[in-house]
């Protein structure tokens, strides 16, 4: 008997009625749509970003002699010092600034800790730092380095210098860092979500958590649905040891606000169109499947960045715990043959573009905060002249622009007379609470340029960076 397949999502019908065409109505207007829209062809796929998105590190006490972890607990002063300043966090209701900085942005105390183990925060736009006393196997502190400072250095071997001389720095210790969690991506542009058959993603993955390196089975990934539009198709459990995500890049990035826009620009870098679609690959490794694959120190993740990756989507020479493939008649889909995007996929970290982009992220992030505050002024200022027209009877035909920022000029005389502030006092605070502070970024720098550690280099990998669990 000859298999048909429905016409909206491509898929077999299964025991298929006389003349049906379709599973259900929403398989009838994706028929319909592409009928009446019918889709351009888009040019081949092509890596526009690749590398880290997030780093989960852990920290520890280091024996720089025996090249070793120490099982120490937190300095006695430092808790209290710790302590005191989330005791005035408390008091002012008001995240407190301290002396320690990431890329001269000051870290600020929270009020609070984190669950039972963790009792003090730390954190800017580019880091946040859990402290804890050292009770659990002399676990100082988890720290979780941001996307934006990734991309920002987008060199893993630079980010875990700084890292670790601020960690130096900051618990007055030669400190070890271990990886924790990491999450890498790849941007691939002229891959729309909408064409993703997420019945042809054949991952080694299952609902309930195996052993890691045992054989599993295929579960069909858990999804999101933007109103008819494939909004987010994961892979595995997120609580599993891998597990990975399919989104639309561009969508998340509008979503937020606009505040990621600076990714456009990285994506030009490298070849992409503005009016071609990109979707993010994201594979997530934890702690238990980075020491389960050998990678128990930042030099083992320096030096296996590229197989992590080849790991999980395969090459030549791996077999991939995911892969994207084409559905056909045979019942096994491990023997389904390889869609020829994923080649794209494989070969996303051969060729890393190291080149940082600190002033494009600093001056889109920047852009975007201006847009943002603009758009909520104008908005605002709208509202307040209608009320005032309202309260004072004028009819708002008679409510021009200049009359308008005149009388709020004045409203705002009054109002800092009244607080006893002026305009200068209320610049300083902002600048104070939004990390421009020059003359304390100077200052910091040269305290911490005593604790920064050396670059890492090849021949210093065999012992003074060698501190495995």
């Amino acid at each position: 008997m000859e298999q048909r397949t429905c016409t909206g999502c491509g898929n077999p019908l299964v025991k298929p009625r006389p003349n049906q065409r379709y599973h259900n109505d929403r398989c009838r207007q994706v028929a319909h749509r592409a009928r009446d829209n019918p889709i351009q062809p888009l040019a081949p796929p092509l890596v526009v970003l690749a590398g880290i998105d997030t780093l989960y590190l852990n920290a520890y006490h280091a024996d720089p002699e025996r090249h070793m972890r120490l099982d120490k607990l937190l300095d006695d002063a430092l808790q209290e010092k710790f302590t005191e300043m989330q005791q005035q966090a408390k008091n002012t209701h008001e995240e407190v600034a301290t002396e320690w900085e990431l890329d001269k942005k000051p870290l600020h105390m929270l009020s609070h800790g984190s669950g039972k183990q963790w009792h003090w925060i730390l954190h800017n736009d580019l880091l946040n730092i859990q402290i804890g006393k050292g009770d659990y196997r002399g676990l100082i502190a988890h720290v979780r380095v941001s996307s934006e400072y990734l991309w920002r250095v987008n060199a893993l071997h630079r980010v875990l210098e700084v890292v670790n001389g601020l960690a130096n720095h900051l618990f007055e210790h030669e400190m070890v860092l271990v990886p924790s969690a990491i999450d890498l991506c790849a941007d691939i542009a002229n891959w729309p979500m909408s064409s993703i058959n997420h019945l042809a993603m054949v991952a080694q993955a299952r609902k309930h958590r195996p052993k890691f390196e045992e054989e599993s089975l295929y579960v069909s990934g858990e999804e999101t649905w933007n109103g008819r539009k494939l909004g987010t198709l994961y892979i595995g459990m997120r609580t599993s040891p891998v597990h990975s995500k399919l989104y639309d890049k561009l969508k998340e990035i509008k979503d937020g606000g606009n505040k990621k826009s600076w990714f456009h620009d990285l994506y030009k870098r490298n070849g992409w169109h503005e009016e071609s679609p990109v979707t993010r690959l994201e594979i997530s490794f934890k702690r238990e499947a980075l020491g389960d694959l050998g990678i128990a120190t930042t030099v083992d993740l320096l030096r296996n960045l590229k197989g992590l990756w080849a790991y999980a989507v395969g090459s030549e020479d791996a077999r991939p715990w995911l892969r994207y493939t084409i559905p056909t008649d045979d019942s096994n889909n491990r023997r389904w043959p390889l869609h020829p995007v994923w080649s794209v996929v494989q070969h996303a970290f051969d060729s890393l573009n190291e080149e940082p982009a600190h002033e494009l992220i600093r001056f889109k992030k920047q852009q975007a905060n201006i847009d943002a505050a603009t758009a909520s002024l104008a908005g605002y200022l709208a509202s307040r002249t209608v009320w005032q027209c309202e309260q004072d009877g004028t009819p708002i035909e008679h409510a021009a622009a200049k009359w308008v920022l005149d009388d709020l000029y004045n409203d705002f005389q009054k109002r800092w007379e009244e607080t006893g502030v002026t305009f200068q006092q209320l610049l300083q605070a902002k600048r104070h609470r939004y990390y421009l502070r020059e003359e304390r970024a100077r200052e910091v720098e040269s305290k911490r340029a005593h604790f920064i550690v050396p670059p890492l280099e090849e021949e210093a990998t065999q012992g003074e960076y060698s501190y495995a669990e």
